[in-house]
């Protein structure tokens, strides 16, 4: 959970886990961030049902393109898309990146604490060294743009 009854995590969902946490905590929106593909199917059906809401978002972690980490961010900071659960493939680097600019942005937590979180989900800083660099140059500019 990243803010009880509005932004929930978590690793790519099983049907049966998707179906279930849909139902407990009443999600209105799923945020992919793996783009569309074919084993997560099932989270297009639950969407042409009308049941919720779907971004699809092909975040690749060797060749991230921030520009659409933002418009995914816009998506996930939205409070119309609240409750709203983020995934990836593993939920440590995608999904670490978009909660921890959340954690920033939305929440006023300290950069170091956002990135504490990232490593808690077994983000690797070392494989990917430029989410890193991104998320303080994001801090950066929030508080420069505070004072």
């Amino acid at each position: 959970m990243v803010k009880k009854g509005a932004v929930y995590r978590s690793a790519q969902p099983s049907k049966i886990f998707l179906e279930r946490v849909i139902q407990e905590k009443k999600i209105k929106t799923i945020l992919n961030l793996r783009g569309h593909r074919g084993e997560n199917a099932f989270e297009r059906e639950v969407a042409k049902s009308g049941k919720i809401s779907l971004f699809e978002f092909r975040l690749r972690v060797e060749n991230m393109d921030f520009n659409m980490v933002e418009r995914a961010y816009k998506v996930l900071a939205d409070p119309k898309n609240h409750p709203i659960l983020v995934h990836c493939l593993v939920g440590a680097d995608r999904t670490g990146l978009l909660v921890a600019l959340f954690r920033i942005r939305e929440q006023n937590w300290p950069l170091e604490n956002a990135m504490e979180e990232m490593l808690f989900y077994w983000h690797d800083p070392k494989m990917l060294p430029r989410f890193q660099q991104y998320l303080k140059k994001q801090y950066l500019l929030l508080n420069r743009l505070k004072y």
